[in-house]
């Protein structure tokens, strides 16, 4: 491509429109139209168009244009060349026999027709689109022109959506196409390979086009922030399995008012400070030793909440095994045991106040349910926190395993069919590109004529018994009202 020509590319480029969301939630439309209205756009567009053509095709017969915007270009093409141009348009908008196709579209499904005779066998054929997106009007278009025996020379376009894969789809297709030019972002490297199926783009934009569905997008949102919310989940997890670990090892659950002096007590022990040191009774092993059979209970609790709350962590190790779902079901039942099992240990602690070893550090006036001398520590409170942060990891780790992104799935609109005497033609004019529908949905009005107008309706009735009579029918029964208009 000259500089000259790479100029023109450029200016195209910046005379193509961007509209958002349009023709639904998600997707960035690039309009060509936008361009087509600069006079110096529409001159550069044809000087590209016609130069590529004469430098890579040049003996070309036909051009064919898609509907509708490949119209638009195939003439231009064709004026300047000298050669026909034909169109491929939507169902029912051409007359005479027809050839036809269904494709899919980026957002539903149609069908093409080209009329029969316009390409005879042999001749050679350049197809031309605006857009290549998916690639499905474009395989469809080759698949016509060879029904009708044409020989599809190049597939041209001005616009490549490089995202959604239509090279692919069009080599995939059954699609014959001579040549290919493999080009570049913005210059043609004329590389020409025999058998190709591929597109050739005049310029490239797929770097600088976002064609997301709106569903995509909310699910790759999801599935990042989900990514973000389970390391936060394992992070806490590990936090709660360290609370868990120093509320059930330390000796600090209840002690005296005065935190320098005296005896603090535990799960399973029982510290005294004397005039040198703490001195502190109670093994695990002497767990059945214990006079409490509230203390045991605690202490047999926590310690299940303790090896749950570890063994939770380690199964995070089965992701590398296991679906991400199971090992999230898995650790939230674990987490839930090991709460229930620290409620279970911090309610059943108080119930062991009134034992004997307890009232040797907190005087005889302790009870169940009161401390007497002594007053609750920092363990115990920490304790009650790791019941509440136990529950919460696991409801987060069920929503984590059962939350899943949800697709919006394409809207669905009943059809609407016009009545009335009307050229089948233009039926599909209102033809939406979305799913090939009708967009307008209207309904019969029934107009009785008034009564001033029965001398002119009865005119009207005798000429048409005279018509019917002149071409060989019968008369007509007369009506009581003999006009009848239906508006449509």
């Amino acid at each position: 491509m000259s500089s000259d020509q790479s100029a023109n590319v450029e200016l195209i480029k910046k005379h193509i429109g961007e509209y958002p969301d349009f023709p639904k939630k998600g997707i960035l439309f690039k309009d060509i139209f936008t361009a087509l209205r600069n006079g110096e756009v529409c001159k550069a567009i044809k000087s590209v168009l016609v130069a590529y053509v004469r430098e890579n095709c040049p003996d070309v017969q036909v051009i064919v244009g898609l509907e509708a915007r490949g119209f638009l270009f195939s003439l231009l093409i064709a004026a300047e060349l000298g050669i026909a141009s034909v169109p491929i348009r939507k169902k029912g908008k051409l007359p005479g026999t027809c050839a036809r196709q269904e494709y899919v579209l980026e957002y539903g499904t149609d069908v093409f027709e080209i009329q029969k005779g316009s390409i005879t066998a042999g001749q050679k054929v350049l197809i031309i689109d605006d857009l290549l997106a998916t690639g499905g009007t474009m395989t469809a278009a080759n698949l016509l022109v060879q029904q009708l025996g044409g020989i599809v020379e190049r597939n041209l376009v001005i616009l490549e959506l490089t995202q959604l894969g239509g090279r692919k789809k069009l080599e995939a297709s059954g699609a014959t196409c001579k040549k290919e030019s493999s080009v570049g972002s913005d210059i043609n490297s004329n590389s020409n390979s025999s058998g190709s199926r591929a597109a050739t783009i005049i310029f490239t934009m797929g770097t600088k086009i976002e064609y997301v569905d709106s569903s995509h997008m909310y699910a790759t949102n999801y599935i990042r922030n989900s990514k973000a919310i389970a390391v936060l989940w394992a992070i806490f997890s590990i936090c709660y399995a360290i609370i868990s670990v120093v509320a059930f090892v330390t000796p600090e659950w209840v002690g005296d008012s005065d935190s320098d002096a005296g005896g603090r007590l535990g799960l399973w022990q029982i510290c005294q400070k004397d005039e040198l040191n703490d001195s502190c009774s109670g093994k695990l092993e002497e767990l059945l030793e214990m006079q409490s059979i509230a203390f045991q209970v605690a202490t047999v609790f926590c310690g299940l909440a303790v090896a749950t709350s570890i063994l939770a962590i380690c199964c995070l190790l089965l992701m590398v095994f296991m679906k991400s779902t199971t090992v999230f079901h898995l650790c939230g039942w674990m987490q839930m045991l090991s709460a229930l099992c620290m409620v279970i240990a911090c309610v059943s602690f108080p119930f062991g106040w009134n034992s004997d070893e307890f009232r040797k550090v907190c005087g005889p006036e302790s009870n169940r349910f009161e401390v007497g001398l002594c007053s609750m520590r920092w363990a115990y409170p920490l304790a009650i926190i790791a019941c509440i942060d136990g529950f919460i990891l696991a409801t987060l780790s069920f929503i984590l395993a059962t939350r899943h992104v949800r697709l919006q799935p394409e809207p669905q609109y009943q059809s609407s069919t016009y009545k009335g005497e009307i050229n089948n033609a233009y039926v599909t004019d209102a033809v939406s590109i979305a799913g090939s529908r009708k967009s307008l949905n209207l309904q019969p009005v029934l107009l009785v004529a008034p009564p001033h107008m029965a001398h002119h309706m009865n005119g009207n009735d005798t000429l048409s018994s005279r018509a019917a009579s002149r071409y060989g029918h019968g008369m007509r029964p007369d009506y009581h009202s003999s006009l009848h208009q239906f508006q449509l």
